[in-house]
Order: C-alpha cells, then structure tokens, then sequence
C-alpha cells in the first residue's frame, strides 16, 4: 500500500470510528463532595494531608442494592518534585477540588442515557494520591511533607460506604478510568473481599490498560516512568490481569491517545517534532507512521490475546477510537450520533457490552482497529450473543439422538434449574455440557435421564495440575454428590485455552482428575476442549494438521486420550469459516446443504464444510497418534442475528441439516465407527 492509499485508509478510519462530534445536552447532576471524616484514624491523607473524598448519588427503586463505584483518572507523580507540584493542585488536594461533581455517562440517572446503571447507587472517588490509589508511605525531609496513602484511601472510603448500603449489596461494578481504570486492576479482589459472599461483583477498567511496550526509540519510557511508583510486576496490568480471580471486563481503545502520546512517542523520543502534526492529527501521519501505529495496536492485541481466550467470566471491547477514557463522557459514551456497525451505534455496542456484562450476560466482544473481529474466524466464536444470538429453533425428538445441548449459566432472569430441565426432557433433549460444575444444575439433573459433561473452570486447571489433591477435592465437592444419581460422562479440564499461559496445564490437569475420579470409583472419561485454531492446516482434509506452536501440547493430550481411549472435544463452527473467507466459502458449503458444493479428498468426496472440518481433526490427531481417539463436537451452531449472513432462515437451515447429518449413516474418515457424531449445540433455548 502506498502512502497516500494508506493516508486515506487511516482518514476513513478515524471517520468511521468514535471521535467526540457533539456535546449531547441534557441535565447535568451535580452531586455534593463527601469528605471522609474518620479517615485521618487509619492515617489516610492525601499528598497534601487534607481528607480523601468521595461524591455519592443515591440509587433507588429495583437499584437501590446495587453500587457502582468509579476511580477517578488524573495521571500520575513519579518523584518528589512532581509529587509536591500535584499536593498544591485539585490532583493531590481535596482542598483544590470542586465540591460537586456532574454525573454523566456511565454515573448519569438518566434512564435513556445509562439504563442499566442509572438507578444504581453511583459513586466517584476522587483521587488524589498521585499513584492510582496504590502507596502506603510518607516523605518527609523537614521542609516538604507527602503522603503516598493511596491504599490507605481506597480502604478509608470503602470503610464509610459500607454502613451506608455498600456493606448489603446485591450487585457491585468497580470502575475506572485512566489512572483510576488501572486502580481498578489494583483493586478488584479487594473489593470483593468487602461485600457479601452471595453478591454478584464485576470489575471494568476503562483505558486503564497500559503496556509495558518500547517506543520509537525503543526504549520503555513507561516502565522507567513506573519504577519510581511500585513495584512493576504489580503496576502493568498485563502481568496483574492472570491473576485477577474476580469477572474483568476492559474498555481500551487500540489507539489510545494517552499511550499513543506517552508510551509509544513520549516527548523525549521525538526530540525534533517528527511526531507532532501526527500526534495532533492522525490523518496527517505518513506512512511509516501508520506503520508504527498499527504495529502499537497489534502489540496490544497479542498481550489480551490470553485474557481472551482463558478468561471464562470476563470480557473485553477493544475499539479502534482515537480516544482515552469512553465511560464519563456521554458523547464517548452513548449518543444518538455515534458512528454506527451493522446500522448499530458503535458505542452503543459497548455501553451495551460493558452493561450486558455488569449483569452477567457474560460477554467476549472485542474488535480491532478496522473495527473487525480478532482474526476472523478463530476468535468470534468466543463472542456471546450481544452480536451473534445463537438460537436453537428447532424441535427437538427422540430421533435427533445425536444432538445434544450447551447449557449457558449466564444471563438475566434465567429460570430454576429445574423448570429448564424439565423442558429440555420434554423435548427429548438427553444430552447436555457444562461448562463449569454448577451444583444446582447438577442437582436438578438427578434421576433426570439426562447424560452430562461437566467442566472445569480454566483459572482452576493450573491448582488441577499441580497438586493430586486439588483434584481430589474438587471430585469430591464437584462430582460424588451427584455421580449415584446423575450420569456424568466426562470432565472437561478447560474450554478453549489454547492458545494461552493456562495450557501447559491441560496434561496434568486431565491426568490428576483421571486418578481422582478411578480412586472415587466414578467412571466418567476425562478430556478437554479445543477449537480449530490448534489446526495450521485443514484443506484439504487429510492433510490437517496441528500448528507448530499448539503440537506439543496437543501430542500429550492426544496421548493420554488414546492410551485411555477418551474421546476428545472440539469445538467446530463452520460459520466463522465462511465469513473469515466468504470468497472461497460458499455459503450453501457452509450451511451444510448436500448437492451445493462437492470437495474432492480422494476417496471421499465432501459436501459440506462441517464434515470436511470433523475430518481434518481426525487427519490431525491421526499423523500424532490418535487414530483411535473420538472426536466429540462440544461446540456448534448458527446465529441467527448479529453478523453477515447471521439471520433466523439461515440458522434454522443449519440446525435442521446439522441433525440430519450427524444421525444419517455416513461414510467420514476413520471407518465406520465414526458413522456418527456426538455433538452440542452451542445456542439459546426458547423455552
């Protein structure tokens, strides 16, 4: 591409994407400052040693019990000089602040303008410490005083909030933006440390995700600007996000101003101004620059890439805005001029991502800088229903023995347990997968006649691996209480984890489960689930094969499933193929309509992409070993909404052909033994 072609794909963007272009009036809420009053008693004080405060906005009707907390943003201080210059300002005073606040966005009442959050009780926390809520210390050299006692002021307002309604919370969303959205990954566990052990607690940060990257001059300006704080490890969210054990979710924009400006060309490594029509105005950047830029925003893509695909109860929206901070402002926020996708606004897609997930709707959406999906086809299978509403429509009978059923545990108003099963059973659904040990669905599935996979949580795989008697436990508190009453056919150690840190883990995980559940006497297989992106080739067919990176691991799985002849799960959706390459997908091929499309593979003849799939696994699992080992479909389906050629024709089309297929006696590779497949549909059940 040259420069001028790439100058104006980069000026198309920033047209397309979420620029502020209005003020959008409406009645600003002015709330009153809260100084906190005992928190001198706990020594917490801001740089100045004035009190720490907090404006509050009481909730009411149906959110009278739900709190959203808010850290505010404001930058950092690095070192004594800089620290002293903030004590005397509204960042390291409450003396310098304004006494009242205007709450919009994400803290606006306004029912039209945030109608999830609007009657909740809404809460700012100003800041004012100089290290996002993060120091315990005090300087003092006999002419300047400073107090660093960020931690100290979190705790002190959390303190004072609690006997007002904090301490009995149903639901709890802390945010934050900037600064305050990195004190939300400092803060998270803690927070939910404070409430009740039955409330539902979430964690969102807002461009709070600053990388730990080099810039133009390859130096990391950052991480030298972060050393005089705390301690790096602790500060980057990268390297504290794995161990968050509380549902995340982060709003980032690819191109985040604030990083763009500071991190990737910070002033002292562009001493000649190389940067500055570019850092004022991104149309005017050249072409090496684009470069530069789109590698930045690559390298933040790679470093989610493993929160992605582990994180089972959190989320992401990564946008392509030339933006910092998108949850305060309402323009940035939800306006009726936001540019819009698939004639959706785009930010009401995140306001909707980020307030689907405070109500554990459970959502995985995430975009790059084109506004399209990280890689195509591999990655939005993990997107939920917000954009790809995956419904069943169809019937279910005693003939479609072959299909079973995903049962979601997230969403709003979901019914008892009992009351789904009861539906599932009437229409004749016998086979279900969880993908955690829910024991109340557990519970309601004895003497139901219904067979269950049951799965881990991929945060527990690495206690699963590491210790025999992790996994002795979790048999035990997971399974026996139900395994004389209920038939559970497998555990699946993780969904989906590769690829990711959580990985390495599968192995032992599976094999210290395996041990578990034979000293318990329970005979479910073990096994795991995968998605087509461990392949590197599946055309044509027999030729599949398992990418350099994901080999090894999925040698060692292959291995102990063979040896104990277990099935293995795979996670199989021709959709993303199709709209990852609809120019050689056809969409009849895709939608499984025999007579359509015909691949020759000598000597089979394929005509449609889901056996063509199924089989490239089998030619996979064959060349390391497991030519023995069953492949089980744990993961299927059409949407019916939210995408091209998502639409309720379509996916009835597939659903109905997918049954056919899987129970028809059919010639696939491998032999006759694999005339049919077990699978599950992966959809919403209207039921």
């Amino acid at each position: 591409m040259n420069a001028h072609a790439m100058a104006a794909a980069l000026s198309l963007l920033i047209l397309l994407t979420c620029a502020p272009r209005s003020i959008y009036s409406q009645e600003r809420r002015l709330v009153k400052m809260t100084l906190v009053q005992n928190a001198s008693s706990i020594g917490a004080y801001c740089l100045d040693g004035s009190l720490p405060a907090y404006h509050l906005d009481r909730g009411f009707g149906a959110g009278a019990r739900n709190w959203l907390l808010q850290f505010e943003g404001g930058g950092w201080c690095n070192d004594v000089k800089s620290c002293l210059e903030r004590a005397a300002t509204r960042r390291g005073s409450t003396r310098y602040m304004s006494k009242v606040e205007d709450f919009s966005g994400i803290l606006s009442n306004n029912a039209s303008l945030n109608p999830d959050f609007y009657n909740w009780n809404r809460v700012k926390l100003r800041y004012c410490d100089g290290a996002s809520f993060a120091g315990d210390a005090k300087f003092q050299n006999g002419t300047s005083l400073l107090y660093f006692r960020g931690q100290r002021i979190w705790q002190a307002i959390i303190l004072d909030l609690l006997p007002k309604g904090l301490g009995q919370a149903k639901k709890a969303l802390l945010s934050g933006c900037s600064a305050g959205g990195l004190a939300t990954f400092l803060h998270c566990d803690n927070f939910t440390s404070y409430l009740p052990k039955n409330a539902s607690v979430k964690c969102l940060s807002d461009a709070g995700f600053f990388l730990d990257g080099r810039d133009i001059s390859l130096n990391h300006s950052m991480r030298y600007f972060y050393n005089s704080l705390v301690t790096l490890q602790c500060f980057f969210p990268q390297y504290a996000l794995p161990y968050i054990k509380t549902p995340f979710f982060i709003l980032n924009s690819a191109y985040d101003v604030y990083q763009f400006h500071h991190i990737l060309v910070p002033p002292a490594a562009d001493p000649h101004g190389h940067w500055y029509h570019c850092k004022l105005n991104p149309s005017a950047c050249n072409a090496v620059q684009i470069n530069t830029l789109q590698g930045f925003r690559k390298y933040m893509l790679e470093t989610l890439r493993p929160f992605f695909f582990n994180s089972t109860r959190g989320g992401m929206f990564i946008n392509s805005c030339f933006a910092h901070c998108q949850s305060e402002l309402q323009d940035t926020w939800f306006a009726p001029d936001s540019p819009r996708v698939n004639n959706k606004a785009d930010i009401e897609i995140q306001v909707r991502s980020i307030e689907g997930y405070s109500f554990n709707r459970g959502f995985h959406f995430s975009k790059d800088a084109a506004g399209n999906f990280l890689e195509k086809q591999k990655v939005p299978r993990k997107i939920s229903a917000l954009l790809f509403l995956f419904t069943c429509l169809l019937n279910f009978h005693p003939g479609a023995w072959g299909i079973g059923i995903n049962y979601g545990l997230l969403g709003d108003d979901l019914p008892p347990p009992s009351d789904t099963i009861s539906r599932l059973k009437q229409r004749s659904v016998r086979k279900i997968r969880l993908f955690e040990p829910a024991q109340d669905v557990l519970t309601a599935l004895h003497d139901s006649g219904i067979s269950v996979i049951v799965g881990t949580r991929n945060e527990d795989l690495r206690p699963l691996a590491s210790d025999p008697a992790a996994a002795t436990a979790w048999v035990e508190n997971n399974i026996l209480p139900h395994s004389s009453s209920v038939q559970i056919t497998s555990v699946a150690a993780g969904n989906e984890v590769f690829p990711g840190d959580l990985a390495q883990y599968i192995p032992d995980a599976m094999k210290n489960l395996d041990d578990a559940l034979r000293a318990a006497s329970v005979s479910a297989t073990v096994t795991t689930a995968v998605s087509m992106q461990v392949l590197s080739n599946s055309f044509p067919p027999s030729r599949g094969q398992f990418s350099a990176e994901a080999a090894t691991l999925m040698t060692q799985i292959t291995k102990f499933l063979a040896s104990k002849n277990f099935p293995l799960l795979v996670n199989v959706y021709p959709y993303f193929a199709r709209i990852g390459d609809p120019l050689s997908v056809e969409l009849n091929y895709a939608l499984l309509q025999d007579g359509a499309t015909t691949v020759p593979d000598c000597p089979l003849t394929y005509t449609n992409l889901f056996d063509a799939m199924v089989d490239a696994f089998h030619a996979a699992l064959e060349s390391v070993g497991g030519s023995n080992v069953e492949v089980v479909v744990s993961e299927t389906g059409w949407p019916s909404d939210g995408g091209r050629d998502a639409s309720v024709e379509n996916a009835q089309t597939y659903n109905n052909n997918l049954i056919r297929l899987v129970s028809s006696e059919r010639g696939r590779r491998g032999g006759p033994e694999r005339i049919s497949i077990r699978t599950y549909l992966q959809c919403s059940m209207r039921i």
